[in-house]
């Protein structure tokens, strides 16, 4: 990237003054060209840069919807093909398939438009040529082109090949060509982003890396702190986003400025477990029901790692602003107890190079062995344009978190009751019947921040109910139809009408409308 330095002379600033904190994101509306930031303290400079490459798409920020959209939770597919857990659900960039990463080494593209016609069918075409589980995917290059992530450290990037008829729909599935490969030897490859003619890829040991596709060569390497835990995810703003957040297996979160490729900020979730999701808001700052409105141009970042809570960050301040918890019908944590996001993170310091076992544990080497068990809460994360959340986790529940409105709050789909066992457990669910429950959402304050909470109590069934229905009741269908396991990853489609995509640890994808 050419950049251009001119020098500004200070004014009523002293040079000592200067430092990395007075960086600025570029507000919404405002042009991507001729950003700045102030990155020496002495003497001070500017630097000038042309913007970052940039590729429209249905990542981007400014595909976003606002309309106003509530999931009704009424199931339309259910695809059992994968043996072991989906990691995650990509749609192409021309909308006409999806694939899915799985455990069972396997990455599935599945046609679109059946969805809507049969409630269950086989995938058109497997990718099974890369090895180890497949940890991530993602759509990147032209709209036929996918990549994708293994546990072995490579990267794959390849292309679904389909015979079209008129209108250009796919008539015939033919098959996959792998287009490039990378191999890595950072560990395993945790999450993909498409930023413009870059991939970026997130290796648990070595860090963060751009991949440019179109001089199949490396761009930049980003190195991670061994201390701070092995990288896990990562969240930016579109392929023209400025910035990327990226979370570690310690719970620790570092911003990064992409247009000089240097770490901003860094701090700690209080928790210190892993951070399962990163998604950035997308919704206008009036829309997510902060309190006080919101602030300015800063990045707003949903971020779960533990508790059954998600956490709203500004996270060029490492901040806070609001919080969406569950509770577990048992009532086992208390309304006007302070969320884990709130609470003050322990300390941090280097222990002494003669303790082996406290500097094997400062340095996660432990971890490069036996990954982190993930925590049981919130596992899968999808901001709409809107405002409202939609989260699921190990509770196998899908919700849709509406902050500015709570009441409005509900869950669009899961077992008739939360197993407070399960969901005290990193432990795979056990999907058993349970008395249904009904659920309320609350909103207070905390520390200055707003806090919205889920309150769940039992049901009292019916005499008829007791006595054994000839037909279903309402709570005998939603076990039926709901996740067996942890809801691990979420994404939006739209065919004919928006649909809602699931997919869960035992390898069960699912449609709702």
């Amino acid at each position: 990237m050419p950049l251009l330095m001119a020098q500004w002379p200070a004014r009523n600033t002293a040079e000592s003054d200067v430092s990395l904190a007075h960086l600025r994101f570029p507000k919404k509306g405002e042009k991507q060209k001729n950003r700045w930031c102030i990155f020496a303290a002495a003497p001070c400079f500017v630097c000038y840069s042309a913007g970052l490459p940039s590729q429209a798409g249905a990542m981007g920020r400014g595909a976003v919807s606002q309309t106003p959209w509530h999931p009704q939770g009424v199931l339309i597919a259910h695809l059992a093909e994968h043996r072991q857990g989906v990691n995650q659900l990509a749609v192409a960039a021309n909308g006409l398939f999806f694939a899915s990463a799985s455990n069972d080494e396997t990455v599935k593209v599945w046609d679109c438009r059946r969805l809507e016609k049969d409630v269950s069918f086989k995938s058109r075409l497997t990718y099974a040529s890369q090895g180890g589980k497949a940890l991530c995917c993602t759509a990147c290059q032209d709209g036929q082109s996918m990549a994708s992530g293994s546990s072995n450290g490579s990267v794959h990037v390849w292309r679904v090949e389909y015979v079209t008829r008129s209108g250009n729909m796919p008539d015939k599935y033919t098959g996959l060509q792998c287009l490039k490969e990378a191999h890595g030897g950072g560990g395993a490859v945790m999450a993909l982003q498409n930023w413009g003619s870059l991939l970026l890829t997130a290796a648990a040991r070595d860090g963060l890396h751009g991949w440019d596709l179109r001089t199949d060569s490396k761009a930049f390497s980003l190195a991670g702190t061994p201390h701070q835990g092995l990288l896990q995810r990562l969240a930016c703003d579109g392929p023209d986003s400025p910035w990327l957040l990226t979370g570690t297996s310690r719970g620790h979160l570092t911003l990064w400025d992409m247009r000089f490729q240097i770490p901003l900020t860094q701090w700690a979730h209080p928790l210190g477990q892993p951070v399962e999701a990163l998604a950035p808001a997308v919704a206008p700052v009036g829309h997510l029901g902060l309190r006080g409105g919101g602030r300015g141009s800063s990045p707003l970042v949903y971020i779960a790692a533990g508790r059954h809570e998600v956490g709203l960050w500004d996270v060029e301040e490492g901040k806070c602003h609001q919080v969406l918890r569950c509770q577990p019908e048992n009532g086992a944590v208390a309304p006007d107890q302070p969320p884990a996001a709130l609470m003050r993170p322990g300390p941090t310091g280097s222990p002494s190079p003669l303790d082996p076992s406290a500097l094997s544990q400062h340095l996660a080497t432990q971890e490069l062995q036996a990954p982190k068990v993930s925590s049981a809460g919130c596992h899968a994360l999808l901001p709409t344009g809107a405002g409202p959340l939609l989260t699921g986790g190990s509770d196998r529940c899908i919700r849709l978190w509406d902050a500015a409105y709570p009441q409005q709050s509900y869950i669009v789909a899961g077992p008739p009751a939360a197993d407070s066992a399960t969901a005290c457990s990193s432990q795979p669910a056990v999907a058993t019947a349970q008395q249904p429950v009904s659920y309320k959402y609350l909103q207070h304050t905390v520390q200055q921040v707003s806090v919205v909470d889920e309150i769940c109590r039992p049901t009292v069934s019916s005499l008829s109910e007791q006595n054994g229905p000839t037909v279903p009741s309402y709570a005998d269908r939603a076990f039926a139809q709901s996740h067996r396991d942890t809801v691990k990853c979420l994404l939006p489609l739209y065919v004919s009408e928006q649909l809602l995509l699931s997919a869960s640890q035992d390898g069960v994808i699912k449609a709702w409308k």
